[in-house]
């Protein structure tokens, strides 16, 4: 009886450290996604600046070929 209360109690602690790292690794995934969306959101940003006078101007002249035979 005495073995199995003993194992009872590794196995208690056992699942509190795991539930800790858990608790841990949940905080760490978190904090990795928020870096990526914010630089996501930046490059995003940084990509439509950059390109955004030649995709209008890309689109408009497709618009209108599209409107007039050739």
């Amino acid at each position: 009886m005495k073995e199995m209360n003993d194992e009872l109690e590794d196995k208690k602690s056992e699942l509190e450290e795991l539930e800790q790292m858990n608790s841990v690794l949940m905080t760490k995934e978190r904090q990795s996604n928020d870096e990526i969306q914010a630089a996501r959101k930046k490059m995003i940003a940084g990509f439509t600046a950059l390109i955004g006078t030649q995709t209008d101007i890309g689109s408009k002249g497709w618009e209108s070929s599209m409107r007039s035979p050739s």
